[in-house]
């Protein structure tokens, strides 16, 4: 080929923050290597790749970052089915985080009544933490049935997952210290948080992303201190409750497979119906427009012969007709007028004399062209 040879990058876009695909355009023509007119051709001592990954770095820094995003991911709303899951996570949280948040509160009153309350129990900093949970529980339960935007759900998912984090981060470091202090009820600590974090779990599992956090943030982490704990009391349940947690996720991810096909095939089911609804008034529109070029003269658009016989037939045929009118119009003259001004102007006095027809006829009156 005479044409010049392209040596520019094509860059497109990925759905990951700050990662490019260069890709060279022999690429989209199978991905092997070609040669222009007056370029030397590629040789075996020069291979190059022909795509190019760049996240946050390469190599670890690329897998890590690709991690992060998968892990954080609060969805997006940008198509439909985007949207769809939004809606569906959203309506199922409505429901669910008022209950998660009262199990949080019971368990932390729970156990703050079993190991009795003292000055330092009630001063404690983690107290402005639960009174935060209880701001979040009368907020939720006040917009219960609220709508909203694709746009806005996708806020507020993301405002509950930097709360999940919040939350199950203070949590853990309470509990941990709790249990390093070696207080008198170690047991009902275990118990409440163990009790805690599996319960807020399983309550945010329409939203895995949030519901991982309690999980990897609070109870692997108390879990692990307890399995490192001198007493063996506290081995057997530290390693049992490691095996819980890892359960628990694993739970937490196939129900969000199950879920997401789920929403999935109401999408796709939705989205055929619409066609299908759709495609039936195009072909109703289509159907109706055949009619009316049908029954219509193309030059003035009055009503044909075929359309005029048709309607005299109906008010001939209709037995509780009070009778009409009709008329037979002749226009004296008209030959003269296309010998001398041409068809055009012919044309011209045609399509007058119908709009004048039609104007006066009124309601219920039907011009035509025979």
């Amino acid at each position: 080929s005479e044409a010049p040879c392209r040596t520019d990058i094509q860059r497109t876009k990925s759905p990951l923050p700050g990662l490019t695909r260069e890709r060279p355009p022999t690429e989209a023509f199978g991905g092997g290597v070609g040669t222009c007119s007056g370029a030397p051709a590629a040789t075996e001592d020069r291979p190059k790749p022909l795509l190019t990954l760049r996240l946050y770095g390469d190599g670890m820094g690329a897998r890590v970052g690709a991690f992060l995003a998968n892990v954080l991911d609060a969805g997006e709303a940008e198509t439909e089915f985007g949207r769809a899951l939004l809606q569906v996570r959203y309506k199922a949280l409505q429901r669910q985080i008022p209950l998660l948040y009262l199990i949080a509160l019971a368990n932390a009153l729970g156990y703050h009544l079993g190991s009795g309350l003292s000055v330092e129990t009630l001063t404690h900093p983690i107290n402005l933490l639960l009174l935060l949970v209880a701001g979040r529980l009368v907020y939720w339960l006040r917009n219960r049935d609220r709508e909203l935007a694709p746009e806005a759900i996708l806020s507020e998912l993301r405002k509950t997952l930097i709360l999940s984090v919040l939350f199950s981060t203070a949590g853990c470091l309470w509990a941990i210290q709790l249990l390093l202090d070696s207080g008198p009820q170690e047991d009902l600590l275990i118990l409440f948080t163990s009790l805690a974090a599996i319960g807020v779990s399983f309550g945010l599992s329409s939203f895995p992303t949030a519901a991982r956090m309690p999980l990897v943030l609070f109870a692997l982490p108390f879990s692990v201190t307890l399995a490192c704990s001198p007493n063996p009391a506290h081995l057997g349940v530290g390693i049992s409750l490691v095996l819980v947690t890892l359960l628990t996720l694993r739970l937490v991810n196939l129900q969000n497979k199950g879920f997401v096909a789920l929403v999935r095939s109401r999408s796709q089911t939705e989205a055929e119906r619409e066609r299908a609804r759709k495609a039936e008034i195009g072909a109703l529109a289509e159907k109706a427009r055949v009619k009316r070029i049908a029954d219509t003269d193309s030059l003035t658009g009055l009503a044909n012969r075929r359309a005029f016989l048709d309607a005299l037939g109906a008010r001939l045929g209709d037995p509780a007709g009070t009778g009409f009118a009709l008329a037979l119009i002749d226009l004296d003259g008209f030959k003269p007028i296309n010998d001398t001004f041409g068809h055009a102007a012919g044309d011209a006095v045609l399509i007058e004399v119908g709009d004048r027809l039609r104007r006066e006829g009124g309601w219920g009156a039907l011009a035509a062209r025979i």
